[in-house]
């Protein structure tokens, strides 16, 4: 699930410019923003170790007692395995592989 209408999102920027945008532009242009701030941010030395969450939803077990989620912690490192993928980040480092 987005987050934003990619094609919505356009027509509001197409109409704030006056350049011609389409759906996959503000796609790629979002994506394009994420990997810089991320190599950005390895350049002063943030990494996959600082792809944190708070202890508490690390350690300690939460949900209610007859939820799916009773007792469940955060698994984060498969989930920031996940996602390194889907943005073609380095597995280990978290950093981008290449532009695309």
């Amino acid at each position: 699930m987005e987050v934003l209408n990619w094609d919505e999102t356009a027509e509001l920027l197409t109409a704030a410019t006056g350049w011609e945008w389409t759906g996959e532009d503000v796609r790629i242009a979002g994506e394009r923003i994420v990997n810089a701030e991320r190599l950005l941010n390895a350049r002063f030395g943030i990494g996959r170790a600082d792809d944190t969450l708070p202890r508490r939803f690390l350690e300690e077990p939460d949900g209610p007692p007859d939820s799916p989620s009773a007792g469940s912690v955060v698994e984060l490192q498969p989930m920031l395995d996940e996602y390194y993928a889907t943005r073609g980040w380095d597995q280990q480092t978290g950093i981008p592989r290449s532009a695309r």
